[in-house]
């Protein structure tokens, strides 16, 4: 009898530690990018093998006679243990320590960092699309699904933020400005030359006064400029009352895609593509990978 209890306390205790471990883990699955991301998901497997499966079969030998069980299952608690602390810290450690080092790709300088206005959404999808494709690190923040979003622009950015009343895994209230600070500064503080993208002003202020959401885009500003970042705020003068927008004017300066790119890039885009194909980019909606090739292709063939 005394030997069936132990059995049930220590797979009890297995089963507990398993399942903890194994939601820790999916967590960092979820949020890291490769190859850190195969590691938690490694972890998570061995959460799952030594200790779901492994409490399961403790509590199962409590029903089998013999005396052999408890030396097994204290030695299984014991590396399970072992495993399970040093595999979360250093899981830990990975993510907030050295998530620049893990995610850092090839660097470009945002010049100037800072924040800005952008007005024409067109322009922006082309100059996220190629900001994007040399540096990865895009957070966007938007009042649209993702999966609308990326459809739209063509891209699937390293984060995003849905800003929603409804319960969804990347959703975020449009009330909680705190909170959508905190997860920016992050990403910028793990991610150099990360660039932060927020359109949906207007609904913020919606569910905050215009003051507060005033105040909240400054900070963010103020941090792009220390971490190095590039922050694009998309504002359309038809839909924030004059007030408002003139003060946001003042604080931001207006950013214009095309000269933005002419300038970091020189002759390297406008070298390669000429005037009107820039022009066409900036007018149509962004295909998608597939699209975009075959396209591409055709005007190859066509102009040869």
């Amino acid at each position: 009898m005394e030997c069936e209890t132990l059995a049930l306390i220590f797979g009890s205790t297995l089963l507990i530690i398993g399942t903890y471990g194994t939601i820790i883990s999916w967590r960092y699955y979820v949020s890291l990018e490769p190859p850190t991301d195969k590691f938690a998901l490694r972890v998570m497997v061995a959460f799952i093998l030594f200790g779901i499966f492994g409490g399961f079969t403790s509590i199962g030998s409590a029903f089998f006679e013999g005396l052999w069980w408890p030396f097994i299952a204290l030695l299984m608690m014991l590396g399970f243990l072992i495993l399970a602390l040093s595999s979360l810290y250093y899981l830990k450690v990975l993510y907030e320590e050295f998530g620049s080092k893990i995610y850092e790709r090839e660097e470009i300088e945002l010049v100037p960092a800072g924040g800005f206005i952008v007005e024409n959404l067109e322009g922006v999808k082309t100059l996220l699309r190629y900001l994007f494709s040399r540096s990865g690190s895009l957070f966007v923040i938007s009042r649209r699904p993702q999966n609308e979003w990326e459809k739209e622009f063509g891209i699937k950015p390293a984060k995003y933020l849905w800003l929603s009343r409804v319960e969804a895994w990347n959703s975020v209230s449009p009330s909680n400005l705190h909170v959508i600070l905190e997860e920016a500064v992050r990403f910028m503080r793990t991610r150099r030359n990360s660039i932060i993208y927020i359109e949906g002003i207007e609904y913020l202020i919606l569910y905050n006064d215009f003051k507060s959401v005033a105040k909240f885009l400054f900070t963010l500003r103020d941090y792009a400029i220390v971490e190095k970042s590039l922050l694009l705020i998309f504002v359309s003068p038809d839909v924030l009352e004059k007030p408002h927008y003139s003060i946001l004017k003042r604080e931001f300066e207006t950013l214009d895609p095309e000269t933005f790119l002419e300038e970091v890039l020189g002759t390297t885009l406008f070298g390669a593509v000429t005037k009107e194909d820039f022009e066409r980019i900036t007018s149509e909606k962004p295909l998608n990978e597939k699209e975009d090739k075959e396209e591409y292709a055709s005007s190859e063939s066509s102009e040869a």
